[in-house]
């Protein structure tokens, strides 16, 4: 008898494996390797050469080895398309431009990953997208991101994009180079927001310039180890830690009018302790919500 769940619902039991696909009728385990074989949409593999090659295949994931193969893709990078650095150290030989036509995409280390920026070029990788008609969104994730002496490590902005531009990174750290920041934010158009959705990994400095309401910094699982920065600038701007390690007195600047709060967030300084509230741990305009 026809079951309707079976169409959005695979059930799998110890003899039977059904396949929603609108076909309710059930397909015995013994033709699934078939099926597999056979599909358009879908490949075994079994080694991780044949993972490599299934990748560099693919339209939307391209595998690179070498600085040169990763300029080349970034440059070329479609919507929807993932690059995925192989273990190593790229060193950059300009500024990393991640590109509109990118949305939706993103930057994957596998395994061990530096990208280190050049001395000559403001940061190691920019996102500063110009035009777009929807919001654009990014993913960096399981990457170390230096900038050069003095310079940048990440480099958003916002400067006359009309749209949201969202950040997501996972599992990544991305450290200062002498005087410079590791990350930096500046939203210079106030029509939209520059978010910033952050989970795991570390982190040195962060200067974060808000211009619009919807503007947000979220950090979970993380460790900030310098300081987190931000400009004076009377909007409703969102920052929020969670699970994090902060560094001591050093949550500085912000507006009354910025909402930071934290969750579960700890100090550092001869031990662990609960970040504390404004006044010590946030020294300047700031009045976040302790939680």
């Amino acid at each position: 008898m026809s079951d309707p769940y079976l169409r959005t619902v695979p059930k799998i039991d110890a003899t039977t494996t059904y396949i929603p696909t609108g076909d309710t009728d059930p397909v015995e385990k013994g033709d699934v390797d078939t099926l597999i074989a056979t599909s358009v949409a879908s490949e075994r593999i079994t080694t991780t050469a044949e993972i490599a090659a299934a990748i560099a295949a693919s339209e939307l994931g391209e595998r690179v080895t070498t600085v040169a193969e990763l300029e080349t893709a970034v440059a070329a990078q479609i919507a929807g398309q993932f690059i995925y650095l192989e273990a190593g150290t790229y060193t950059l030989t300009e500024s990393l431009a991640i590109l509109l036509a990118s949305t939706g995409g993103g930057l994957i280390g596998i395994g061990e990953v530096q990208l280190d920026g050049l001395d000559a070029a403001d940061e190691a990788v920019l996102v500063d997208i110009a035009v777009a008609t929807g919001t654009f969104e990014y993913t960096f994730e399981n990457l170390n991101i230096k900038g050069g002496t003095d310079k940048i490590g990440l480099n958003v902005a916002n400067g006359s994009i009309g749209k949201k531009t969202n950040v997501l990174i996972n599992n990544t750290y991305i450290e200062d180079n002498g005087t410079g920041s590791a990350v930096q934010a500046i939203n210079t158009d106030g029509s939209n927001a520059i978010r910033i959705y952050w989970n795991g990994g570390a982190v040195d400095t962060i200067d974060f310039t808000p211009s619009d309401t919807g503007d947000r910094l979220v950090l979970k699982n993380m460790d900030v180890d310098v300081e987190v920065a931000g400009a004076a600038v009377d909007v409703v701007a969102t920052y929020f830690f969670a699970n994090s390690k902060l560094p001591v007195t050093k949550i500085t600047g912000g507006h009354a009018s910025n909402v930071i709060s934290t969750v579960g967030c700890w100090t550092e300084a001869v031990a662990y302790v609960p970040v504390a509230v404004a006044g010590t741990d946030f020294p300047d305009a700031f009045s976040a919500t302790i939680l």
